[in-house]
């Protein structure tokens, strides 16, 4: 889950995400779930690869609780809020 961080200095956690985004395409067993949010979680287009987007960290934070409530690991629809 990367929580998308409104300045310009957190260039970091878009490169972990792009390495999260790599290493989901190498693996050959069920892939990670991949879930962005905060405000600005359009700010790169390689959020759209994301499994989920949410502008809000709240609905997200839900939405991964519900996953590991769930057992459910392997990405489902993707689906924009």
């Amino acid at each position: 889950w990367l929580l998308a961080a409104s300045d310009r200095g957190a260039c970091g956690s878009w490169v972990e995400l792009g390495a999260a985004l790599a290493a989901r395409t190498l693996r050959s067993a069920a892939a990670p779930h991949i879930v962005v949010s905060g405000p600005n979680f359009n700010r790169t287009i390689f959020t759209q690869l994301a499994d989920k987007a949410f502008a809000s960290d709240a609905t997200a934070l839900a939405h991964v609780i519900l996953l590991s409530t769930s057992g459910r690991t392997a990405p489902e629809t993707l689906c924009r809020e």
